[in-house]
């Protein structure tokens, strides 16, 4: 993977750590209440489901015809439930001091006054109580209590540590997933990236070193395919300014050597005494000087040309006074 590719590794690990840490934060805070309320929604309707079920099994015996069935149902649904009649009287208590009450009589012992007295209401217990009436024939029998359930209440601690080990679970067993997908991603992302960076710095190592014809493919139409037509069209500029420079060299050398040749020619003529050095041959070695002269002054303009081309200071101006002029 290369250097772009770990760093892109890096940002997208970082980004989805960060996420995942506050989502666990998140859940961690509201799992308790939205745990409650779910399950507090399913007692109610099982306890509503249970009231139907007494309304249908009332005997004419009253409440004893199904005591059986409220205490399997208590203790199946792990549900604390109270039941009063309609003269305000708890007749019912939860599952374990029936238990207690049960055991006492079948050993042929009265029911232990202090356990009696030790007996809860819904009210002595911390927490909202609930409520649902039974009917029968029409008539209100019996109401049925209970309370509803925190994330502390131990008869439900391991219904709940259980569901939110769960939740856990699914969050780590997802950022495996996702860490995993994050690699995948960032080795094809670093490729498609770096692919044609790299290619663009090799390109213009090739310029640097005076090879300027260059010429990456791209395919696409995002900020780093415009950066390479942008370097394709520098590098065909800078090849055909190459050209010129190369045939201006070669022109030049040819416009210099015409004179020199010529004012060589009439000096060894004249020192091997084949012609004189009378006015004629001193004006035409003053003419090919003079155009000598010319040339070089040409190549000095050209050269500070190109110095203010290249040495451009922007400045702001007022249109108005160059268009009144």
């Amino acid at each position: 993977m290369s250097k772009l590719g770990k760093k892109l590794f890096l940002v997208f690990l970082i980004l989805v750590i960060l996420s995942l840490l506050m989502v666990g934060i998140f859940i961690n805070f509201s799992i308790g209440e939205r745990f409650d309320n779910f399950i507090n929604l399913q007692r109610e309707e099982t306890i509503s489901e249970l009231a139907e079920v007494l309304s249908e099994n009332l005997a004419d015996d009253g409440f004893a015809s199904v005591e059986n069935l409220i205490d399997n149902f208590s203790r199946t649904n792990r549900i604390p439930i109270w039941v009063e009649n309609n003269q305000g009287e708890i007749i019912y208590f939860p599952v374990q001091n029936n238990q207690m009450n049960q055991m006492m009589r079948r050993m042929g012992m009265n029911s232990n006054p202090h356990l009696n007295s030790m007996r809860q209401t819904p009210e002595d217990l911390p927490g909202k109580t609930m409520s649902r009436e039974v009917y029968a024939a029409g008539e209100k029998v019996l109401t049925l209590f209970w309370k509803e359930m925190s994330a502390e209440n131990q008869l439900d601690s391991e219904l709940y540590n259980y569901f939110r080990r769960n939740i856990y679970r699914a969050i780590i067993f997802s950022a495996l997933i996702v860490i995993l997908l994050i690699i995948f991603l960032s080795f094809i992302l670093s490729k498609k990236i770096t692919d044609p960076l790299i290619k663009l710095k090799n390109a213009a190592l090739e310029v640097a070193g005076g090879n300027y014809q260059q010429n990456i493919t791209s395919k696409g139409d995002d900020e780093l395919v415009e950066l390479i037509k942008a370097f394709n069209l520098m590098s065909k500029k800078l090849d055909k300014l190459e050209k010129i420079r190369k045939e201006s060299t070669s022109d030049l050398a040819h416009e210099l050597r015409t004179p020199l040749t010529t004012i060589k020619g009439y000096l060894e003529a004249i020192e091997d005494g084949k012609i004189k050095a009378d006015q004629e041959s001193i004006t035409e070695m003053q003419e090919e000087t003079a155009r000598m002269t010319s040339l070089i002054e040409r190549l000095n303009e050209f050269a500070e040309a190109q110095n203010k081309l290249f040495n451009l200071k922007e400045e702001k101006i007022k249109l108005n006074s160059i268009i009144n002029k």
